[in-house]
Formats: C-alpha cells, sequence, structure tokens
C-alpha cells in the first residue's frame, strides 16, 4: 500500500485533514496566556507570627477548599488552583472578563446568623 510515493503522500494529507478536522472541531482552549483572566496569589496573613506551620497549612488547606467551592459556583472552566509552599495559593482563572466579580466570589466572607425559634406547643 505505501510502496509508491503517490500512496504515502495521499495517506498524509488524508491524516493531516482528518487530525486538522478533529483539532478544530472541538475547539482550542486557551489558557491564562492567550485568553486572558486574573492571576491572584492569596497568602496566609500572621502579623503576629503566632500561628504554627501545621496551623498555616491546615488553614490554607480549608482555603483551598473553600476557593474551589466558590469558583464552581462562578463558572469558571478549569481553575487551576494550587498550593505553594504551606503559605500560599495560586489561583488563576482564564477568561475572566469581570474581574470585580472575580475578586468578590473569592473574598468574601462567609456569613452564619443564628436565630431563635418560638417554642412549639406541646400536643399531649
Amino acid at each position: 500500500m505505501f510502496k509508491t510515493p503517490r500512496s504515502r503522500l495521499i495517506t498524509i494529507v488524508l491524516l493531516t485533514a482528518l487530525f486538522g478536522w478533529l483539532l478544530y472541531s472541538n475547539g482550542l482552549k486557551l489558557g491564562l496566556d492567550l485568553q486572558g483572566g486574573m492571576h491572584l496569589v492569596l497568602e496566609v496573613d500572621d502579623p503576629e507570627g503566632t500561628m504554627t506551620v501545621e496551623a498555616k497549612a491546615d488553614m490554607i488547606d480549608r482555603v483551598d477548599r473553600i476557593i474551589r467551592t466558590r469558583i464552581d459556583e462562578f463558572g469558571v472552566e478549569e481553575p487551576l488552583i494550587q498550593k505553594v509552599g504551606g503559605e500560599r495559593l495560586i489561583v488563576e482563572l482564564a477568561g475572566i472578563d469581570n474581574e470585580d466579580r472575580a475578586k468578590e466570589i473569592v473574598q468574601r466572607n462567609a456569613f452564619l446568623e443564628f436565630k431563635l425559634v418560638l417554642p412549639t406547643t406541646d400536643m399531649t
């Protein structure tokens, strides 16, 4: 089948066309460098120096889970979130148009409210 140069050339052209079609039919996913977006670095703030290394690592783990949940709510496709050392978290969000909204979501405080409930009447 591949004995003649013509059959080799036809095979190469067909394979190139097939792979080109597959590549562009699925679309290219551009990263932060080509598409634009945000690069955030979050760091543990310990001005008094009272936190242990283990406490900082635990805090970064909790913040990592919280940030992942919040970014999933925001709908970013394939965010890059990685821990650097024991005190930093890098968040890269490709394709973000509204940077203020993204910062607001990442930096918002959790809100927990306790309310008194009226006692129910006893039916006995």
